[in-house]
């Protein structure tokens, strides 16, 4: 529907080369306007980010994904 490569768990995401994750025990989700929604079950930490100005399109929204990445590095080092 969105055109999007996701590698699908039961309802939600899971690590990919196309959305990376802190580790293969994570999953996640996102929204219209750029929302997104990590949860890692290996390091019991979640980051959820939600605007109030959407983004307009699907993906590499330039706010997101400077803090899921840093969000993905911290976890990595705990």
């Amino acid at each position: 529907v969105n055109d999007i490569a996701i590698r699908w768990g039961f309802g939600f995401g899971l690590n990919s080369d196309e959305f990376e994750c802190p580790s293969d025990e994570s999953a996640h989700w996102g929204g219209a306007g750029g929302s997104v929604l990590i949860a890692d079950r290996r390091s019991r930490t979640s980051f959820g980010y939600a605007m109030n100005f959407m983004w307009p399109g699907f993906g590499d929204d330039p706010r997101t994904d400077p803090m899921r990445l840093a969000f993905n590095d911290i976890v990595r080092k705990m």
